[in-house]
């Protein structure tokens, strides 16, 4: 048996959360192209939380990975689909929330994990669809200028 000297036996120190920053050339790459990536790099710096967690308006990264996307068509008024898709959750639901890192102009909001998307009135007429976040994400990184969003 190993004796420990009384510095070796004091209590482990708090893990820290990392603060998340995207490399050089990555945001160079996004500012070169107008996308905001303090959402993402915020995003990416949250841990953990309970599904009802939220942190400045935005849930926490657990929710977001227990939360579904979906993306508004720009063939109808912006607005009036909201408020659609809102009526279609319950009442004290924040939902739906708006992908922070994504350009507000490529539509992608999140809707709880328990949405039922093809029984959605919205789905159903076209105003929404089933999207899968990480396509956002490389449309804006591959986006060019505005003029090449709907």
């Amino acid at each position: 048996r190993v004796a420990m000297s009384a510095s070796a036996k004091t209590k482990p120190k708090p893990k820290l959360k990392p603060v998340v920053t995207l490399s050089p050339a990555l945001s160079d790459h996004y500012s070169r192209y107008d996308v905001e990536v303090g959402g993402l790099e915020q995003f990416l710096s949250r841990g953990g939380g309970g599904r009802e967690e939220v942190q400045d308006g935005l849930p926490s990264s657990s929710s977001w990975a227990s939360s579904r996307f979906v993306r508004l068509n720009p063939r109808f008024d912006r607005n009036e689909t909201l408020s659609v898709l809102k009526s279609e959750l319950s009442p004290d639901d924040p939902h739906p929330l708006p992908v922070p890192w994504l350009s507000e102009k490529l539509g992608f909001y999140a809707v709880p994990d328990a949405f039922p998307l093809a029984r959605s009135p919205c789905f159903r007429e076209g105003r929404i669809y089933g999207m899968d976040v990480s396509s956002g994400a490389a449309v804006a990184a591959l986006m060019l200028g505005d003029y090449d969003v709907a």
